[in-house]
């Protein structure tokens, strides 16, 4: 590398690194990542709820989490498969069910944000064996955006860098999750040969009747299919970050998530993805979306109100 090579990198990294510590850069996307982050916990839990006995109850089946030094972290957050702790998962239900309103709200972000990432884990780790891709990309999303959060109030060249890297964090798990996905897919002998979608697709547990009859006269479809798909997340990590591939990377992994969520039947699974592109939003389109969510809400507490004036005004019989 040449000396003025070298001298570019170095003044790039220096522009970068002020950037950074001169003010919060992706504020607008933050707030709408933590909203659909906490919406999304929310649903999921809604979806779950009519088995929580079975699911966190004290005579629940779940493999235990290991012991082992490695998993030792997660044993110690495993609260509900203490003997002492396990008849109260109701309580932790109901405190999560209320601190992702709260949230929801924009009510106390510093002090919600480590208790929804507490509950959070503290369920899901009892529930293990029933996470898939998209509860522990949104497990790791509650994390990083819990420091995000802790760092906002101080407005200070250090609170500022933490904020940003804690933001950039959220791409980059994304990347990497992408990246490491289509590259073990790829190591593999199915999608290699675009033969994967064809299999998936003829499984009873992960398709729809009329698809799984239309898999087997449409296989060179399906083999096309199978390549883009490996394509796209291969790709991912590269072309997501700048204009104009970026809409288009995202569009595309919406259409494929969402297959995955209809067809499949993985619906938090497909939804998460969809939310998870959010961190890529410029701060137009972030702030464009806080503002409709916004309206609706003031709209809906409108009609609200209007309701509940008509039900005080009706003479009762």
């Amino acid at each position: 590398m040449t000396g003025l090579g070298l001298q570019s990198m170095t003044q790039a990294y220096e522009r970068w690194a002020l950037q950074l510590a001169s003010a919060p850069l992706y504020a607008g996307a933050e707030r709408l990542v933590r909203r659909l982050v906490y919406l999304w916990c929310l649903l999921s839990m809604g979806a779950m709820l009519p088995a929580a006995d079975q699911i966190w109850g004290p005579g629940a089946y779940a493999l235990p989490i290991a012991q082992a030094r490695e998993y030792r972290l997660l044993f110690d957050l495993d609260l509900l498969s203490r003997p002492a702790l396990a008849p109260f998962y109701r309580w932790f239900i109901t405190a999560y069910l209320l601190a992702l309103v709260l949230g929801l709200l924009g009510k106390a972000p510093r002090l919600l944000s480590l208790l929804i990432m507490g509950l959070h884990h503290v369920l899901q780790l009892k529930a293990h064996a029933l996470a898939d891709g998209g509860d522990n990309l949104m497990s790791q999303f509650l994390v990083y955006l819990a420091v995000c959060a802790w760092a906002a109030p101080h407005p200070t060249a250090g609170a500022h860098v933490v904020r940003n890297l804690g933001f950039l964090c959220l791409r980059i798990q994304l990347c990497v999750m992408y990246a490491t996905a289509g590259l073990t897919k790829w190591s593999g002998t199915l999608w290699p040969e675009g033969q994967a979608l064809y299999y998936v697709l003829s499984t009873d547990e992960y398709t729809l009747p009329f698809v799984k009859d239309w898999a087997s006269h449409w296989p060179t479809v399906l083999a096309l299919a199978t390549y883009v798909t490996v394509f796209f997340q291969i790709a991912f990590p590269c072309l997501i970050w700048k204009d104009p591939a970026r809409r288009p990377m995202m569009v595309l992994g919406a259409l494929i998530h969402l297959q995955i969520a209809l067809v499949m039947g993985l619906m938090t699974f497909g939804l998460a993805m969809v939310i998870s592109y959010t961190v890529f939003y410029t701060e137009r389109e972030a702030l464009a979306q806080l503002g409709a969510w916004d309206r609706g809400l003031s709209q809906m507490k409108a009609w609200v109100r209007a309701l509940t004036r008509t039900t005080r005004s009706t003479p009762s019989p």
